[in-house]
Order: C-alpha cells, then structure tokens, then sequence
C-alpha cells in the first residue's frame, strides 16, 4: 500500500528503512555480507547529506556507498524523455557527492568525518559504536591515509511495473558512473526475507527451477 501512495521521500517507505535498514543493506549489498556497517544522514561538507552510507570492507580499504532515497511514486524521466524533477534532484545530489569526494584535500577531511560518525552513529551493528571501522585486514582505520576509498552510488526511485523502455535503458547507462538505480520493489523484496523484529529469515528449501521458471530466462 505505501508503494503506491503519492507522498514524499522523507514519508512512505523511507521511515521504514530508516527503522530497518537491515533491510536497505540487504537489497543493496546482499544478505551475507558481515563486513558491512551503516549509518543514517551522513552530514559532510557544508550542505551535503547522503540518506544511507553503507562501509564494506576488503583488505587495504573499503566500498563506500552512499544512498539516496525518493518516493516510490516518483518517475525516472517525463514523457517527453527527460530527467523527471526528482530523479534531476537526486542525480545533481550525485554529482555533487562525487567533486567532493574526488577533491584530494576534501577527501582527507571525508575519511575523517565518515570515520567519527560511523564511530557515534553506526545502525547496523550498534554494538560497534564507540569503535573505528578497519579494512579487513585490520591493518588500517577508515581514516588511514593509506587506506584506498572507492565510491558506489545509488538512488532509490519508483516502481519496476512502471518503468518503460528508455528508463530501463537509463538505468543501465549509469552503471557507467558507478551509479545504482533501484527501485522500491526490490527493498519490498528484501523486507520479505526479515522477520517482524528485524532479524533475517532463515534461507528455505532449495526448490529446483521448473521448466516454466527457466523458459523465462530463454
């Protein structure tokens, strides 16, 4: 139901995430992934603000992904093949994210920031508050200058059902910048795997594919 209502961003669905962002995690990054932590309104620089930044962490470094959350009613283009105002806004706040963090000086001061406030405002695992997040080898903090940074990006829009040919093909296209469109559908999907409390369901039974199943893939 809350897909379908015609409500902003900051209503819907988003309230829901914010809560369980278990959730977001898992449709973002997949369900298995323990290396991951997460924080809510990563405030950085002196206007930008990231909804979600998800850490995953791999030996000399970490995937830092930052996330930005429309309403579920919202279109990627108009008509007429443009950007709609939303997914506009959502894009500008992307490239915005992007000259800052590729800013060598404003960079350093990135690593720093996301290390304090994933330090003070960690919701995935809230046991690990109070500590700095390391690559995993352990040898280097978030803020080490040795320690590599690469960026994902991804904004939550729409509904798959509505999406059309060319909004499809834009989609794609962005992958090329290191850019995730993703549509609320697939954190419904993921919401389906949590139990009421937030604790993940156990896998099921492996069903093998029916003849009907595959022919849907050929």
């Amino acid at each position: 139901k809350l897909l379908d209502e015609k409500v902003g961003e900051r209503a819907g669905l988003a309230p829901f995430v914010k809560e369980y962002p278990q959730v977001l995690k898992h449709a973002l990054l997949g369900q298995g992934n323990d290396l991951v932590r997460g924080i809510a309104e990563f405030k950085f620089g002196n206007e930008l603000q990231a909804d979600f930044v998800f850490l995953t962490a791999f030996s000399g470094g970490f995937i830092v992904k930052f996330v930005e959350l429309e309403s579920s009613t919202d279109r990627i283009l108009t008509k007429d093949g443009r950007m709609s105002a939303r997914f506009n806004h959502a894009y500008c706040q992307i490239q915005s994210w992007k000259e800052y963090v590729q800013h060598r000086l404003k960079g350093v001061q990135l690593g720093i920031e996301l290390e304090r406030q994933f330090r003070e405002k960690e919701v995935l695992y809230k046991s690990l508050r109070g500590t700095n997040p390391f690559d995993n080898s352990d040898h280097f903090p978030l803020s080490h200058p040795d320690c590599m940074l690469l960026f994902e990006y991804a904004i939550v829009i729409g509904r798959r059902p509505t999406l059309n040919a060319a909004e499809i093909a834009r989609k794609g296209t962005l992958w090329a910048e290191h850019t995730a469109i993703i549509s609320w559908d697939r954190i419904v999907e993921a919401a389906s795997g949590f139990h009421s409390n937030g604790k993940p369901k156990p896998p099921g039974p492996y069903n093998p594919p029916t003849p009907e199943d595959e022919a849907q893939y050929t």
